[in-house]
């Protein structure tokens, strides 16, 4: 079970549509773990955000290259291209390399925090994953004018 989390469901918003003007935004969702990345999918597409979905770095890379997220949520530890490797090759590619990157991990060891950022990571969420943190975060990130 993901922390913050109930299987309660909202209400549906009044109306479905998207207000004139306003464009919704991608989310890049790298995961291995199924339920992990399924609530994440979950929660982020009640909130009116279009998600894709990949299930090791590689496969995020040519996602993020194709799609052209407006953020990524990326696990630390996958197959065939770990998270951090996955995260340097974005950075290197003129189309995507501003795109704010926060990483998912169970651990939370100061180095691998360092290891995430110094790869070009922006933030860090520690699993279990707080859902409504993880709403702050994505928030925080796709209203910043970092990068874009």
């Amino acid at each position: 079970m993901i922390k913050g989390v109930t299987t309660e469901f909202p209400a549906p918003p009044a109306s479905s549509e998207t207000p004139i003007g306003a464009s919704v935004k991608r989310i890049l969702i790298v995961e291995d773990h199924d339920d992990t990345r399924e609530m994440l999918k979950m929660i982020l597409e009640l909130e009116k955000f279009t998600v894709f979905e990949a299930l090791d770095g590689q496969e995020a890379y040519g996602s993020a290259i194709t799609n052209c997220p407006d953020l990524i949520l990326m696990d630390l530890s996958l197959p065939i291209l770990d998270g951090l490797a996955a995260t340097r090759q974005i950075r290197k590619h003129d189309g995507i390399r501003n795109t704010p990157i926060v990483f998912l991990t169970g651990r939370a060891e100061p180095e691998r925090r360092v290891a995430a950022f110094e790869a070009g990571g922006n933030d860090f969420l520690v699993k279990p994953l707080d859902m409504d943190e993880v709403l702050r975060v994505v928030d925080r990130w796709l209203h910043e004018p970092w990068g874009h």
